[in-house]
């Protein structure tokens, strides 16, 4: 492998990999919304999304919205909310939530085509769109009963808002779902080449409101109702790195054997200049070849890691002989306790904000907030055990929230569950401000930005 033929094939790594988290938290959905948004606007991308609940809307909508418009899909979030002077009255989000059943699916199909093309640019618009929509709901058949296993259908809407063929297709960063497999007893992970409508209703079956989903032979729930942030999309996402990085790196200094052991025998300061060079070139393409794998493999992980995962052979010894080779090979053997395929994680702090948890206002209220105050501790648990066993020094943080609390007025808090209109708006506006004072508050962040429009540039 020599140096002025191989290294022009890849690159050095020219920017962090960033991964997204967005968790659970119907209700507060238009805050992950406007916050993506904003960092969005600021030319942030990342490398890897994982997902979970409402956040699984949020961040389909980002990779793959019909129409391919993400920043129109995320802004029109707000419009899921139903107008002010009817949910005053009737605390219930029938735009969200509909009847089960073949024949409300029916239904469902023959009615809403005519419902959505009502205009609601205005505040009389919107409340005559709400109140046609209400009434398009409230005769809608169903086949609930006492042994229904859920009071609603399970997003007979989702097709119309998301692209699954972009998804797969034309979508580069890697994407994860989970849902929780009742009789295995286990979570499952879905990436981007798995992902499809089923996968997302088995994801998004939370008890009492949804059914458990079936899906080949299998009974699932949400996985947020599990792991509310789905922060074990990043481990698997990790675990291909680790598996198949040190094979890689070998791959590469094998095809220049010869010449590194005829260095390493005369071990002379201008020898060991080569010898470093040449292995650092090696751990270069090694990275790269890593992400080329997995977006190949993608769905055949598994397989492909069992195939590959091999024991050390006769040369691994040869290899270790070298200093600058061994050091490589035992710094990935620590790193395999880490997270290292990933450089920082941004996680929305929706179900993580402490201020969700309050004296409910009426019984509606107090049922949400039971689905609610046991997703807060969850996420919370699960954000600090993540960075007990993960996280790096102070200095080289991986693990970063995107705080909404400071975002949002004292006096909005009473409402922030609501799925009024005026409620979603201001929440859309607080995860906007809250996304912006991030992006400024993080100077890694605008470095990463800026890395990315010298590469346009260059192209």
């Amino acid at each position: 492998m020599a140096t002025d033929t191989k290294s022009n094939d890849v690159p050095a790594k020219s920017k962090e990999r960033i991964a997204l988290v967005l968790g659970g938290g119907a209700p507060t959905l238009t805050l992950m919304a406007g916050a993506l948004l904003a960092l969005d606007e600021k030319g942030v991308e990342f490398d890897v999304i994982s997902t979970s609940g409402a956040g699984m809307l949020v961040g389909l909508l980002y990779a793959a919205a019909k129409g391919g418009d993400r920043r129109a899909a995320l802004r029109q979030t707000v419009h899921l909310g139903v107008h002010d002077d009817i949910y005053r009255h009737f605390p219930i989000n029938y735009k969200v939530f509909y009847k089960p059943g073949p024949l409300a699916q029916l239904y469902y199909q023959t009615m809403m085509p005519w419902v959505q093309q009502l205009p609601h640019e205005t505040s009389e618009q919107r409340l005559y769109k709400d109140l046609v929509h209400l009434w398009v709901t409230t005769w809608s058949p169903s086949d609930m009963t006492a042994n229904s296993l859920g009071m609603c259908a399970a997003a007979p809407w989702l097709e119309e808002v998301v692209d699954f063929d972009h998804l797969k297709k034309n979508f580069e960063p890697e994407f994860f779902i989970n849902a929780w497999n009742i009789g295995a007893r286990k979570m499952e992970i879905f990436d981007k080449d798995s992902i499809g409508a089923d996968q997302f209703r088995a994801a998004l079956a939370f008890p009492l409101i949804y059914p458990p989903f079936e899906m080949n032979g299998a009974h699932f729930i949400e996985g947020s109702a599990m792991d509310t942030l789905n922060l074990e999309g990043l481990l698997r996402y990790d675990e291909f790195y680790d598996r198949a990085y040190p094979r890689l790196f070998k791959a590469e200094l094998a095809e220049d054997w010869a010449m590194t052991s005829r260095l390493n025998e005369h071990r002379t300061a201008a020898n060991v200049a080569q010898i470093a060079q040449r292995v650092g070139l090696a751990k270069t393409v090694a990275q790269a070849r890593v992400l080329e794998a997995r977006d190949a493999y993608g769905a055949d992980f598994d397989e492909w890691s069992r195939e590959n995962d091999t024991p050390d052979d006769d040369r691994d010894a040869e290899f270790k002989r070298v200093p600058e080779i061994a050091s490589v090979l035992e710094e990935q053997a620590r790193l395999r306790k880490h997270i290292n395929t990933i450089d920082k994680i941004i996680v929305f702090d929706a179900l993580g904000t402490e201020q969700l948890v309050r004296r409910p206002r009426n019984l509606y209220d107090a049922w949400v907030m039971q689905m609610i105050v046991p997703l807060v501790s969850i996420s919370n648990q699960n954000i600090e055990l993540f960075e007990q066993r993960y996280d790096k020094p102070q200095t080289k943080k991986l693990l970063h929230r995107l705080k909404f609390a400071e975002q949002i007025g004292h006096d909005e808090w009473i409402n922030v569950l609501d799925w009024s209109y005026s409620n979603l708006n201001s929440l859309f506006h607080a995860g906007r401000r809250a996304g912006d004072a991030f992006f400024d508050a993080h100077e890694w962040l605008q470095d990463h930005v800026g890395v990315l429009a010298r590469c346009g540039a260059d192209v």
